[in-house]
């Protein structure tokens, strides 16, 4: 299985796009999911849906803000 940089990489030979700024748009879609997830977080503290699952995606979307704080650090 490729890795990352591998995909990237590919991405720009095939698409002939420049891939110079992926960082960021990867950071953005860390906080752009994580806060789709508080959002299904918030249902379930309203009782709107099952606890269980709403734990589980308020866990997710803690890991994905430490990703996006991780990369942004890389930058």
């Amino acid at each position: 299985m490729p890795g990352r940089a591998e995909l990237v990489a590919h991405y720009a030979e095939s698409t002939c796009r420049d891939v110079s700024a992926f960082r960021w748009y990867q950071v953005l879609a860390c906080f752009r999911v994580a806060a789709l997830l508080e959002g299904g977080y918030a249902r379930a503290l309203a009782g709107k849906m099952n606890r269980k699952l709403g734990d589980g995606l308020h866990a997710y979307a803690g890991w994905l803000w430490a990703k996006a704080g991780q990369e942004m650090e890389r930058a």
